[in-house]
């Protein structure tokens, strides 16, 4: 997601999804400790909903991370579609890129 008027100013957010609802099973265990270390500036309740995602399954749950800079808070599949439907006078502008294992 971008925040800003045009693509040389503003600042650039990362959402990144875990179809499986964890961490591990989507090949990613060895960022666990990364990604709970840089999470300093969450909320306490942000900080256990993030090791939740981390240590286990949300039963077939699709997991989204917002990363912004060193925050990182988890965000459900709703805010997450949220974030990308169209608002009027809005500055965000939503890029997507998907990536594939070859």
């Amino acid at each position: 997601m971008h925040l800003g008027c045009t693509m040389a100013s503003g600042h650039y957010i990362a959402d990144f999804n875990f179809p499986c609802g964890s961490i591990d099973c989507c090949e990613m265990h060895m960022y666990k400790n990364v990604l709970l270390r840089n999470a300093n500036d969450n909320s306490v309740e942000e900080k256990r909903q993030l090791e939740k995602i981390l240590s286990s399954s949300f039963e077939g749950e699709d997991t989204w991370l917002e990363c912004n800079d060193e925050n990182i808070r988890p965000i459900s599949t709703k805010e997450f579609v949220d974030l990308l439907g169209s608002k009027p006078n809005s500055s965000s502008t939503p890029y997507l890129l998907f990536y594939t294992r070859l």
